[in-house]
Parts: structure tokens; C-alpha cells; sequence
């Protein structure tokens, strides 16, 4: 038995990690996860009282969420290149309802948005699949030729995934 949640929710951190910022932020998984998890079992699902967001190991993590958020901002507003068209630089020209820019806290929320939504998301579809693949041999087979194919070819694109019918087919199904 593997428990793949928290491997594929630490590759999904690595990915946004390296599209936002550009450098992994691995030290930093264990208090995103932490922070998400709380927040999630609080406020959303409703499974842990109000209690848990002041136990001083969910504080440690805000902060440590908050410092990735501040570390991401930073690093755009000390890069050269401010024509670059992303989620970071959208979120620079936010304004709230009455126009005003959106104030630091705020930003960090918004920059650090990605992360809430993948670690738990993202990594719960990819279980899924993960799951539902290991289960058909036969649905994994033609994956596997599927993306070994893309894979001689170089890079995979994201435009290649259209041409990859098995693979859209069973994360569909594993979506349904």
C-alpha cells in the first residue's frame, strides 16, 4: 500500500512552484499542506472546530504560507521584464470595487491561490487516475504506448494531450 496522496500533492507544489517562481519550494510543503488542510477542515468542510487556526503548528504554517506568498511577490516586482503575462502579473493590476490596488495581503492570497486549488484538486484527480489506471492493465497498456509515443517524439506539449485518445479518455472517466 502507497499512500500517493501527499507524493502527488508535493509533485503538484513543485509544479506551481516552478511556473510561479521558477525554483522548487519543497521546504515549504509541509506548511502549505498543513495550512490547506486546516483551512479546508475548518472553514469548508466543517470536520475540525475553530480551535484548530489557533494551535501554534497551523500559526507556524500561515506564516510560512504567507512568507511563500511574500517570496513570490518580491521576486516579480524585482524582475526587469514587467511585460510578462501570467497569473503573478495579473494579479499586480488588481483593484478592488472602489479601484483601489489590492494591498499586499491580499496579493499573497491571490499568488498564493494556485497552491489551494492544485494541492488538493489537482492531486485528488491524479490519484484517481493513478487508482483507476493500476486497476485496468489493459486501459494502462494503451497509456503507456500513448505517451511513450509523444515521449520519442520529445517534450510532450500540452497540444499533444488532444492526440492522446486513452490518456483523455480514462482521466474523463476518472472525472465522472
Amino acid at each position: 500500500v502507497i499512500d500517493i496522496f501527499p507524493v502527488l500533492q508535493r509533485l503538484v507544489m513543485e509544479q506551481l512552484a516552478l511556473a510561479l517562481i521558477g525554483e522548487e519550494a519543497n521546504d515549504y510543503f509541509d506548511d502549505v499542506r498543513t495550512y490547506i488542510s486546516t483551512i479546508l477542515n475548518v472553514r469548508v468542510h466543517g470536520l475540525w472546530p475553530e480551535l484548530a487556526l489557533h494551535t501554534p503548528g497551523y500559526r507556524r504554517a500561515k506564516a510560512r504560507f504567507v512568507e511563500l506568498g511574500t517570496t513570490i511577490l518580491n521576486k516579480r516586482r524585482a524582475e526587469a521584464d514587467s511585460e510578462r503575462a501570467d497569473l503573478i502579473s495579473d494579479a499586480l493590476g488588481y483593484t478592488d470595487l472602489e479601484d483601489r490596488p489590492l494591498n499586499d495581503k491580499e496579493l499573497v492570497m491571490a499568488v498564493t491561490s494556485p497552491f489551494i486549488a492544485g494541492m488538493d484538486t489537482a492531486a485528488s484527480m491524479a490519484s484517481f487516475l493513478l487508482y483507476e489506471l493500476l486497476s485496468h492493465p489493459d486501459v494502462l497498456a494503451q497509456v503507456k504506448r500513448e505517451v511513450d509515443a509523444h515521449l520519442n517524439l520529445g517534450n510532450i506539449t500540452p497540444e499533444m494531450f488532444t492526440s492522446m485518445p486513452a490518456l483523455h479518455g480514462a482521466a474523463m472517466e476518472s472525472l465522472r
